[in-house]
């Protein structure tokens, strides 16, 4: 049995993208201007006037490009401290099975402490050159949610959490999608998910 978790207001109480840019920035004038000119960005992204892959990298050249990987790795150790999970992580508990996944667009190096070590976590990642961070690899948004999960022999999802319609290619290929909505969730299958966030089929 597979299970499929998303992580951020599926898992969490809140998205945590901006507390954990906020965890390690540098705390200076020109740290706040990148902050205002990535909130730009974020409102464009809400718009829908630029994808979401192109604000992600916008947030990695600001804060993450050429910082020394081990400062990146203690501050996100104290942003990890910070969050805040919601009840729907006890439904982790609830499986025996070890083909547990939490398949989130935030980076795998900032949540996979959070997780027991039979939990595979799949996230965003970056390049690590001499120690420095180079760029961002790839953004597990989306589509290449099920392309990682595929990488790594996963092709069939029996039950999907998940609070967002980004994640539909995820829902395309479970068979029971567990809708999350302020910590508690509705259960659907397919069609039911698509009629009920407003999504036409194909």
């Amino acid at each position: 049995m597979i299970i499929v978790f998303d992580f951020d207001k599926t898992l969490t109480k809140s998205d945590t993208f901006f507390p954990f840019i906020w965890a390690i920035m540098d705390k200076s004038v020109l740290g706040y201007c990148k902050v205002l000119f990535l909130f730009y960005f974020a409102v464009l992204h809400k718009l829908n006037i630029i994808e979401n892959s192109k604000f992600k990298l916008k947030a990695v050249q600001y804060f993450l490009k050429n910082m020394q990987y081990e400062i990146l790795k203690s501050r996100v150790n104290k942003f990890v401290k910070s969050i805040k999970l919601n009840e729907i992580n006890n439904e982790i508990k609830t499986f025996s099975c070890n083909d547990i996944y939490v398949v989130s667009a935030s980076f795998d190096f900032a949540i996979r402490d959070l997780f027991s070590k039979n939990i595979t976590v799949v996230g965003s990642r970056i390049n690590v050159d001499d120690g420095i961070v180079t760029g961002m690899k790839d953004n597990c948004y989306g589509l290449c949610k099920v392309e990682r999960l595929m990488e790594i022999g996963v092709r069939k999802i029996d039950i999907l959490y998940t609070d967002s319609i980004s994640d539909l290619p995820l829902a395309q290929i479970s068979d029971e999608i567990r809708f999350v909505e302020s910590g508690t969730y509705t259960k659907f299958s397919f069609d039911e998910f698509l009629k009920y966030t407003g999504v036409e089929k194909n």
